[in-house]
């Protein structure tokens, strides 16, 4: 009897271990979970923290496109991956300008943390123009609303 239950676990212990193989064997990318899109607000701090001059940020088509100053004054339209922040290709159709507008003294970033202050930390959208942020952002509620904040002093209006 003891014998019999000892091949029972030894059978049952190789299939086990055929189906783990399977398993394992597997492309990895099977067994992830798909990535989530990130926060704008994420986006836009990674992209400060990376030295990036960001002129603005929206949603179009599943990625976020990117204004950023080029370090010559020339603005440029950029993809950024929204799984990783990443610049891409997307959106390179678009024609570089010359900034219109000297550059701001508070970053996109700091123009975002303004608004969170405010209540509205869920960002939407962010440009700057005519020497100010324009910024987008929903209350806890989903309340979206738009603000002003200075490129100079970093207040909301």
């Amino acid at each position: 009897m003891k014998t019999r239950f000892r091949m029972i676990d030894a059978i049952a212990s190789l299939a086990v271990l055929a189906w783990a193989g399977t398993a394992l064997a597997q492309p990895h990318s099977q067994f992830t979970a798909p990535q989530e899109r990130l926060p704008a607000a994420y986006v836009v701090h990674k992209l400060t923290a990376d030295g990036i001059a960001l002129r603005g940020l929206e949603a179009e088509d599943g990625l976020y496109q990117a204004k950023i100053d080029a370090g010559d004054g020339t603005i440029v339209t950029v993809g950024i991956d929204p799984t990783t922040a990443e610049l891409t290709d997307a959106f390179n159709r678009s024609r570089p300008h010359r900034a219109k507008d000297d550059e701001p003294k508070v970053s996109a970033a700091e123009a975002i943390t303004s608004v969170a202050a405010t209540g509205h930390w869920d960002l939407r959208e962010v440009e700057y123009e005519k020497g100010r942020w324009e910024v987008k952002a929903a209350d806890d509620q989903g309340q979206v609303e738009k603000f002003v904040v200075d490129a100079t002093t970093g207040s909301v209006r």
